[in-house]
């Protein structure tokens, strides 16, 4: 929930979830998850409250892996530490890209999500935004 710290990574293993940011009075859509996808981790590195909210559509099974099992698999294997951040990186990465060219291109040419139908967005979100999937972090756990 955007304001809450969760101390907390989360695995979405079925479904979607959307996630949410409060401006004002309304709630405004910031990206769609997948199945296999990692949240909560701006949260978890940065030790802040979450930025948004994360919203079942519908029926979903989550993971939830507290700070203090990935502390003990850092402890366990020192190793396990830099292959963690690195998969962090790598999924923050991707998000940060895929945002960018979705600003640039509302901007520039006014093609961006609001442009487009929910359908659109829905089938461009699931061939591209893949943020979790394949990440090490994700495969490791």
């Amino acid at each position: 929930r955007e304001g809450e710290r969760a101390q907390s990574l989360f695995i979405l293993r079925s479904g979607t979830a959307r996630v949410e940011r409060s401006h004002g009075e309304f709630s405004v859509e910031i990206s769609l998850l997948n199945k296999g996808e990692i949240f909560g981790e701006m949260g978890f590195v940065e030790e802040f409250a979450a930025s948004a909210s994360v919203i079942a559509a519908g029926d979903c099974v989550v993971d939830l892996l507290r700070e203090e099992i990935v502390q003990g698999a850092m402890d366990m294997d020192p190793g396990f530490a830099g292959r963690f951040f690195h998969s962090i990186a790598y999924i923050l990465s991707r998000r940060l890209r895929a945002t960018s060219v979705e600003a640039l291109s509302e901007f520039a040419w006014g093609t961006g999500s609001f442009a487009r139908t929910e359908q659109e967005t829905r089938a461009e979100t699931e061939q591209v935004s893949n943020w979790g999937g394949g990440s090490p972090l994700r495969d490791e756990l």
